[in-house]
């Protein structure tokens, strides 16, 4: 055989071995590219004391689209988003703007997982579809938090959702209170 003709198998051989590999690479890509596309949901909370206010808690969090709402919870607990209040107790109400009901459940310091109202497995894409990805953390200060989503699930689609838990408790006067003076501080927030 020729240095030519041995050349020339070598070539071959090269080709259909890197033309296989590329069209495996290929077959694989469009799964590969499914599982990177990211969701880019905007998470804030309240105060817990005046001097946590003057500054903005909100952020933006990108997660894979396929994330479970539950994983996405235990990510932003395990991220310590919401501050640790002394004594162990604190109760959150989380609020989303991917669900029909405006408040979905309670995330509190001293529970290992939070308690929703709704399907947590389903995927963030599937909740927020159609909606800008949303999330927000009322404070409840102390209060128990079995109390809280009691009082959550009873409320007729959770309409004025933290002015009923704080009637509830008995605070509503200092929520309309506290909602006055954002209001004044934040004129353009929906959340007053």
């Amino acid at each position: 055989m020729s240095d030519l003709a041995f050349w020339i198998i070598c070539l071959a051989v090269l080709g259909l071995a890197y033309g296989w590999r590329y069209k495996s690479n290929t077959r694989q890509e469009p799964r590969r590219h499914a599982e990177q596309i990211m969701l880019h949901i905007r998470i804030d909370r309240d105060s817990v004391h005046a001097g946590d206010d003057t500054v903005s808690h909100a952020e933006n969090i990108a997660v894979p689209a396929n994330t479970s709402l539950a994983a996405l919870l235990e990510q932003i607990r395990m991220a310590r988003f919401l501050p640790s209040i002394s004594g162990g107790k604190a109760t959150w109400v989380i609020e989303s703007s991917g669900s029909q009901i405006k408040a979905i459940g309670v995330l509190a310091q001293q529970w290992q997982e939070p308690r929703v109202m709704i399907d947590a497995s389903v995927g963030v894409a599937q909740h927020f579809a159609g909606q800008q990805p949303n999330l927000f953390f009322r404070y409840c200060c102390q209060s128990d938090p079995d109390t809280v989503y009691t009082q959550l699930q009873v409320s007729p689609a959770n309409e004025n959702t933290l002015t009923q838990t704080l009637d509830f408790i008995g605070l509503s006067s200092l929520a309309r209170y506290t909602n006055y003076l954002r209001s004044l501080l934040n004129p353009d927030s929906g959340r007053c």
